[in-house]
């Protein structure tokens, strides 16, 4: 089954989402939001689960919060979830070297990413051993663009 699962993620990435496909793609924080409202947490992370794709400029979903509007906490778990897609192997692609994800983000701040909270993600993975800060590149020349949504 995740053999099959792996052949569809791949053949749906390569010719893109149709926009009933991404309807139902930009339905799962709410989804999620549903699914775990009744379950006990130390914190009220339900807003952070709805708005962790929420972008900075307002292009985000599902609500199309923009800024100080989008939860603190789901911008922090919006950096840590781009980070960890761009760096993990997915079906239709092979995970991009940290110093290539931290470039792709970095082009995106205050687009995707709320500038301070991706300065101070930033500053902590530049901290761990064998980390160097990702030199600014001419963007003509820089990783591809994310793509976190339309």
């Amino acid at each position: 089954m995740t053999k099959l699962a792996q052949v569809l993620a791949t053949a749906v990435w390569a010719r893109g989402l149709t926009p009933e496909e991404r309807g139902w793609m930009e339905r799962h924080p709410v989804a999620g939001v549903e699914l775990l409202k009744e379950v006990e947490f130390p914190g009220d992370v339900l807003p952070m689960i709805r708005g962790h794709h929420e972008r900075y400029d307002g292009h985000g979903y599902p609500d199309r919060l923009a800024g100080e509007d989008i939860p603190l906490a789901a911008r922090i778990l919006c950096v840590a979830d781009v980070f960890d897609a761009l760096t993990s192997d997915r079906p239709y692609r092979k995970a991009f070297a940290t110093p290539d994800a931290l470039r792709m983000m970095q082009a995106d701040t205050g687009r995707a990413f709320d500038p301070n909270v991706l300065g101070a993600f930033m500053r902590i993975v530049h901290k761990l051993p064998g980390m160097t800060p990702a030199a600014p590149q001419d963007p003509a020349q820089s990783a591809p663009k994310l793509a976190l949504s339309a």
